[in-house]
């Protein structure tokens, strides 16, 4: 019997899944990796080496530094939850909260935004979200993936070199 929640291990189990395991890609700014997580993350959590990371330590870093700082429990939906929670390993924490804000601005606004574009995910957001839940749930899910793609968009603008590299193998994995 898992201790996290059911969103939680569907969410967690679908990012494993695209992350693999032990990466040294010399451009990837985010250094080595194992399972999705940094050295600079390993060792944060007193992990020296991210090579001998487990899965479970993985998981646990997961929870306490994504999905919690998210408030991901807080929004009543799998799928919205798995795509931001897969968003904040990929993108960062902030990032995602935009994504969500912009994404529900954008459905469920009258001319003036309901949600200020802060990138927390906070009790307002959390509200908002869960006021249109189910009803709207895959546009929500689908607007959220279409603010991913632009952010991916954008990094190809900015960072040609960089984001070149990477755009096809996120839009195939993420998207």
């Amino acid at each position: 019997m898992s201790i996290y929640s059911a969103y939680f291990n569907y969410a967690v189990e679908r990012t494993l899944g695209i992350e693999g395991g032990y990466v040294d890609d010399g451009v990837d700014r985010g250094g080595p990796t194992n399972l999705g997580i940094t050295q600079a993350e390993a060792l944060r959590h007193g992990i020296a080496d991210v090579r001998a990371i487990t899965r479970d330590q993985a998981i646990q870093i997961y929870y306490q530094d994504y999905w919690l700082v998210c408030n991901l429990d807080e929004i009543g939906s799998r799928s919205v939850t798995a795509e931001l929670f897969d968003t904040a390993v990929n993108c960062g924490i902030v990032i995602t909260g935009k994504n969500l804000q912009e994404a529900f601005n954008v459905l469920f606004s009258p001319p003036e935004p309901a949600l200020k574009i802060d990138g927390k995910i906070g009790p307002k957001t959390i509200t908002a979200t869960n006021f249109q839940l189910p009803r709207y749930e895959m546009a929500l899910w689908k607007a959220c993936n279409g603010e991913q793609y632009i952010h991916y968009k954008n990094l190809k603008i900015s960072n040609p070199g960089y984001a070149s590299r990477y755009i096809r193998g996120w839009s195939a994995n993420r998207l």
